[in-house]
């Protein structure tokens, strides 16, 4: 089980981490991505 919730948030960091890069105008903005953190 914590294997698993490892993993999910691994994916989800990794995700949350190529949406910032790939909009990186929005990422400037950082505010908003430490909210979601």
């Amino acid at each position: 089980m914590k294997k698993l919730l490892i993993s999910f948030v691994t994916l989800f960091s990794f995700n949350a981490f190529a949406f910032a890069h790939e909009y990186s105008a929005f990422a400037l903005d950082d505010w908003w991505w430490l909210l979601i953190l």
